[in-house]
């Protein structure tokens, strides 16, 4: 994070910036997680940041190791926290087993890991108001428990609002219905489809089907990507992860630009497990700056890591100020997926009758 702080320093024009304390990057590798290890390496960044930065998490994290556990290990922690009763609705649909499973997580499993340390675990979820809808909780309230409506089945699927369901099709290899995640249709055989599970088996050939990775449809079969609406619906995501680091109530949240004294402040907030259908990436800060050509309107870039992204090529860009922009800033116009999930940790550690509590995930929800 002193390396980006230094590039953010030095950046031309009129630009603000708020960023996490140190975390290390965690990159997916081909010869162990690449294509389903993203959100276990989102973990291990989030976990990196919190070993050094979170008061009390040292001691209560993975056994009081006071080290990032590799892949395998945080499966294992994940199995224990199910055993001991967080996220159990999410534990069944997955049947109670992740370890040496290529099982894709969000942040479901992230919450429910890190709350069984103690530490207080949070979703936010951000998506269109027919998809929030159909997420209330049957007493109206609007509380969402584990991405579901209460009394709904408790179906693990591929992504945040853990993704999407296809309810159109069944899976000719398993029979499984409705197919999760991906959905993948033969071109050779009519009305033949596939789940990511039996393409995985190798009995299968891939040159015969065509993946899609949104809700299946006459639109999605077109290869056009499901349509999210205008990109300034995700403004309000862009809002609410500024007012996080530089905090809704400080001076920082309602000033201009020009208001600042300093370029880029450090926020004592942890950074955001960012799930989106398909990825996860981990938000380390955010930065507005003047709009190019304008006396006043202004614009938000995420700061993300991408665990997609290489970490020598990542640190050999910031520790050159040369071409980091590309790897690290995200703007509004590059969400361009309906829903969107947010994991932090609030300071502290929970004991007794609120850890208990924190068996029981929810979220709170934004709509646009």
């Amino acid at each position: 994070m002193s390396l980006l702080r230094k590039c953010l320093e030095a950046e031309h024009g009129l630009t603000r910036s708020a960023i996490s304390g140190h975390i290390d990057h965690f990159q997916s590798t081909s010869s162990e997680d690449l294509g389903w290890g993203c959100g276990w390496r989102n973990i291990q960044m989030l976990s990196s940041h919190l070993l050094t930065q979170t008061y009390g998490a040292k001691e209560m994290l993975f056994g009081g190791s006071g080290f990032v556990p590799d892949i395998p290990s945080l499966q294992k922690w994940l199995e224990i926290a199910w055993m001991r009763g967080f996220d159990v609705m999410g534990a069944d649909s997955l049947d109670f087993e992740i370890y040496g499973c290529r099982k894709w997580i969000g942040t479901t499993e992230c919450a429910a890991l890190l709350r069984s340390f103690g530490l207080r675990a949070h979703i936010v979820d951000f998506g269109c108001e027919a998809v929030n809808n159909k997420m209330r909780s049957a007493d109206g309230q609007g509380q969402v428990v584990q991405g579901r409506a209460r009394g709904t089945p408790a179906i693990k699927t591929n992504g945040p609002l853990d993704k999407f369901l296809h309810f159109e099709v069944q899976c000719d290899g398993c029979e499984a219905f409705p197919i999760r995640g991906f959905i993948f249709e033969s071109t050779q055989r009519e009305n033949f489809h596939l789940c990511s599970d039996c393409m995985d088996t190798g009995k299968y050939s891939s040159l015969e089907f065509v993946k899609f990775d949104t809700a299946y449809s006459s639109t999605s079969r077109s290869g056009k990507e499901f349509n999210a609406g205008k990109s300034d619906n995700h403004q309000v995501l862009f809002d609410w992860v500024w007012n996080y680091f530089v905090g809704e109530k400080s001076v920082h949240s309602k000033a201009s630009l020009e208001q600042f004294k300093e370029r880029v402040i450090t926020s004592q907030q942890t950074p955001l497990y960012f799930q989106h259908n398909g990825h996860s990436r981990t938000i380390v800060g955010i930065q507005r700056r003047r709009k190019s050509g304008s006396a006043k309107d202004e614009e938000a870039i995420l700061l993300v890591l991408d665990p997609a992204q290489r970490t020598e090529e990542l640190a050999r860009a910031l520790r050159g100020n040369s071409g980091w922009q590309k790897l690290v800033k995200r703007g509004v116009h590059t969400l361009r997926k309906p829903e969107y999930q947010l994991c932090y940790v609030d300071p502290g550690i929970a004991y007794g009758k609120e850890l208990e509590q924190l068996k029981i995930l929810d979220s709170e929800a934004f709509k646009y």
